[in-house]
């Protein structure tokens, strides 16, 4: 290897740099700038296509005379109140679950369990909620026990008469033999 392409600062070496011919380059761009005005004019068409459905419901009920204009108006009325309904019903029921979801990780973490869990263990109400999260602390003690005693049945190193010092002999012995010369 020379020493040339020995080079660590961290730009790359030139055989790894892509480079672009001009109409390389304008063919990407070209490409990119197509795709901007494709996206553009189907907005643009359909912002189009709905004011002029507005517009021609708006001279519809322009033509017509008396109860079936006030029929017409008050149906159009009522359509907008209904989008209105199902838009505010929809960002009550988001808001709903997220207040469920904040409920559930303030159990969780006062049960010392890991909060990212709560929205897998929401259920119809709180109470079923409450109810899935004391089973599933249950079944995750259940299992820390289990655990434990497993260790312990190994034969797991009694803390309570261990010697210090003599812990700590063994220790400096072992990093001693493991020490490269």
């Amino acid at each position: 290897m020379t020493d040339e392409s020995k080079d660590y600062s961290g730009t790359p070496e030139k055989e790894d740099v892509k480079t672009f011919t001009q109409e390389e380059l304008n063919q990407i761009v070209s490409e990119r700038v197509n795709k901007v005005k494709a996206n553009e004019e189907k907005a643009i068409a359909e912002a189009l296509a709905k004011a002029k459905a507005e517009w021609e419901e708006s001279q519809r009920i322009s033509s017509l005379q008396g109860e079936e204009k006030l029929k017409a108006e008050f149906q159009k009325e009522l359509t907008k109140a209904q989008k209105t309904m199902d838009t505010t019903s929809q960002q009550l029921a988001d808001v709903q679950r997220e207040l469920a979801i904040t409920k559930a990780q303030t159990q969780l973490a006062t049960l010392n369990l890991p909060t990212d869990l709560a929205q897998n263990l929401l259920g119809k109400d709180d109470a079923e909620t409450a109810q899935r999260i004391q089973d599933f602390s249950k079944k995750v003690n259940e299992l820390v026990t289990a655990k434990v005693n497993e260790a312990v049945a190994r034969g797991a190193p009694s803390t309570t008469n261990a010697n210090p010092t003599a812990a700590n002999q063994q220790f400096a012995e072992l990093a001693a033999a493991m020490r490269v010369h």
